[in-house]
């Protein structure tokens, strides 16, 4: 709601006899004023926080928002009461969207915070040249002033360029993707047609789903757009058909829509795109780690491998019904199924796909000895045999202290080599007996003991380094989303610092019913002398306080 809208507010407060002085306070700009002391303590709240975590992980982003300003966005990853928090730091607004700024800008604040950069040992990027070039990115400065900082291009990208990757190569992508761009346009942008097609799902009962666009920008929206025109495949058929003797365009699509490629690849997108876009939400989850983000990818790749990319594929449930019910019938729900020579090629175009996917997501998440190495307090690759415990992880501890262990660059490490290849004996058969299954709760069952910190200071502190690392930018999309959401197209000369004020408040503040309005109050009343208005049985004027 608009900040001007605010007296009117306090007006209509007035009118229901609630206890409000005639006119003070009652302007935008002590609304404005309001707004900024809830965020003041919002962010001191956090600040205190971050302040006092043993290690950070950044994650950054670049967008314009609807006035066409360039914003950045920071978001951190830290440890408090040995839980690992996600939280929306600020909002940067940038004069050029070139490494040197962008550095500049985000280094700039984290100082004017107080904000460590030593102990900053993640970051986490959206994998831009600017970001990750080799030479003068984001990255490679931040590194200069702590070297044992590791980066990390978001997962949930990755994974979306690996998807375009295998539909820049195969044709039959682009020719389906025009068919749900013409299917989209023909019911959906027609009220009458969109009728249409309700009453046939009505009387077929189909889902009383539509055609949806499909948005380059979005994560694999090709997933969903493909699956709601594979369920009321039958219905966007027969109302084609009852069309086609006075529509031109309905008559077109329709003689399309009953090819058996079209049906063919309808079947086959709707099986691996579903299946991509249960791994992107997977990748898109809270607090993922690295962990996580392993296990989500092998299963991938198995899946994919094992479905389409053996010798006698068994293909995705959806497309395996197809085949066993109307490889050789001549009908699809009693509409004629057009047949050509060029159909042989499709079961090609299919393994096309699914290797190229294959190649492009193990290129694109190739493992990186210093990360495989965290692997180490995954509970899940624990040997179950006492000898095999004996010599666990050795390797694994030497990668990760050759990194933080040494000094680099004339910095000193955070960790102590000898202290921890001590502790390490201990306190990894402490683990085996700990009854977690995965490395974040193991590691917040650990790190949550300040008897663990006393007896294993160099261990603990490795392990939450390797805890607060991000390995994906999925937060900072969310915060544009509410960044879009507060500064619409009615609200567009809204300035930086009243939308970061609003954004913090929104995404970092309390429920309403957690809400502790007190403390604001002697916050507000602590900036400056106030009029406050009394209201009892004694007492019902302005005083001076």
């Amino acid at each position: 709601m608009p900040i001007e809208k605010y007296p009117i507010l306090c007006e209509l407060q007035v009118s229901n006899d609630t206890p409000l002085t005639r006119s003070l306070y009652h302007d935008a700009n002590a609304c404005v004023e309001f707004i900024q002391i809830i965020s003041n303590h919002i962010d001191d709240t956090l600040l205190q926080k971050v302040k006092s975590s043993p290690a950070l992980g950044i994650m950054i982003d670049e967008s314009t928002d609807i006035g066409l300003e360039k914003h950045l966005i920071v978001y951190v990853n830290y440890l408090h009461d040995g839980d690992m928090h996600t939280s929306f730091l600020t909002l940067i607004k940038l004069s050029a969207a070139d490494s040197g700024v962008v550095y500049n800008s985000l280094v700039g604040v984290l100082k004017a915070r107080g904000i460590n950069l030593e102990r900053v040992y993640g970051f986490s990027s959206d994998g831009a040249a600017v970001m990750t070039g080799k030479q003068n990115g984001v990255s490679v400065r931040l590194k200069s002033d702590n070297p044992f900082m590791l980066d990390m291009h978001c997962a949930a990208h990755r994974l979306a360029l690996s998807s375009l990757d295998a539909a820049k190569s195969v044709k039959e992508v682009a020719y389906y993707e025009g068919l749900l761009h013409s299917l989209y346009s023909f019911f959906c942008r027609s009220s009458k047609r969109l009728e249409h097609l309700k009453v046939w799902q009505d009387v077929l009962e189909d889902p009383q789903v539509k055609p949806t666009a499909v948005h380059q920008v979005r994560w694999l929206s090709f997933a969903n757009s493909v699956t709601n025109v594979r369920k009321t495949l039958h219905s966007l058929l027969k109302s084609m058909e009852s069309d086609s003797d006075d529509d031109v365009m309905a008559l077109s699509l329709f003689q399309v829509c009953r090819t058996y490629k079209f049906l063919f690849l309808t079947h086959f997108f709707s099986d691996i795109m579903s299946e991509l876009a249960l791994v992107s939400k997977a990748l898109q989850l809270e607090k993922l780690s690295y962990s996580q983000l392993t296990g989500t990818i092998r299963t991938a790749c198995c899946s994919i491998e094992q479905q389409y990319l053996v010798e006698k594929p068994s293909y995705g449930p959806n497309l395996r019904e197809f085949l066993t019910t109307y490889e050789t019938q001549e009908t699809f729900h009693g509409v004629l199924i057009k047949r050509t020579h060029k159909d042989t090629r499709l079961p090609v175009a299919v393994s096309e796909f699914a290797e190229i996917l294959l190649n492009s997501i193990q290129e694109r998440f190739p493992k990186i000895e210093i990360w495989e190495a965290m692997m180490l307090f995954n509970p899940a690759d624990f040997p179950s045999s006492t000898k095999d415990q004996a010599d666990y992880g050795n390797k694994q501890i030497s990668v990760l202290l050759k990194h933080f262990g040494k000094e680099i660059g004339g910095k000193s490490p955070p960790v102590c080599e000898e202290g921890a290849l001590r502790e390490f004996s201990l306190l990894k058969n402490y683990m085996f007996d700990l009854k977690v299954s995965s490395f974040e709760g193991l590691a917040d069952k650990i790190l949550s003991q300040e008897e663990m910190w006393a007896k294993f200071p160099n261990m603990t502190g490795l392990l939450a380094i390797c805890r607060v690392l991000p390995v994906s930018t999925v937060d900072c999309e969310r915060g544009f989303s509410a960044q879009n959401l507060i500064k619409t197209r009615l609200r567009c000369r809204m300035g930086l610092e009243n939308l970061d004020n609003l954004m913090r408040v929104a995404i970092n503040g309390p429920d309403l019913s957690a809400f502790e309005p007190e403390v604001i109050y002697q916050k507000w009343r602590s900036v400056k002398n106030r009029q406050i208005f009394c209201n009892n049985k004694k007492l019902d004027k302005l005083i001076n306080m």
